[in-house]
């Protein structure tokens, strides 16, 4: 459940963006096409591929910032969860739960993540 919470935000937000992005690519391209109808130049088919490659571009960008920002999440999760495992289980449950087995599924959790 944790990290749904943690990346179901991040999903959403990547959906809307790449949604825009898509619509955004389909509205130039049908402005475009009504152009290119009207006066069929080499340069203006020029530009056209020059603009989608420019939108690809920025789509490419966007991913690769989430997925930085994902793995940056992931890799403090593990830096933190594993060795802090014994004492979130203890500042959370008490010695209740410390065990050296709720430790290692903690840890094994925090991995997953």
């Amino acid at each position: 459940m944790v990290p749904r919470y943690i990346y179901a935000p991040i999903e959403e937000i990547s959906f809307n963006v790449f949604a825009k992005l898509a619509h955004k690519s389909k509205e130039d391209a049908f402005d475009k096409n009504e152009d290119n109808n009207l006066n069929k130049d080499e340069s203006k088919q020029f530009i056209q591929k020059t603009e989608t490659t420019n939108e690809f571009n920025e789509a490419q960008d966007v991913l690769g910032k989430v997925l930085k920002v994902v793995h940056i999440i992931g890799g403090l999760a593990m830096a933190f969860g594993i060795p802090y495992a014994s004492a979130f289980l203890t500042l959370l449950y008490g010695d209740k739960w410390n065990y050296p087995q709720c430790v290692l599924a903690l840890q094994t959790y925090c991995v997953i993540i």
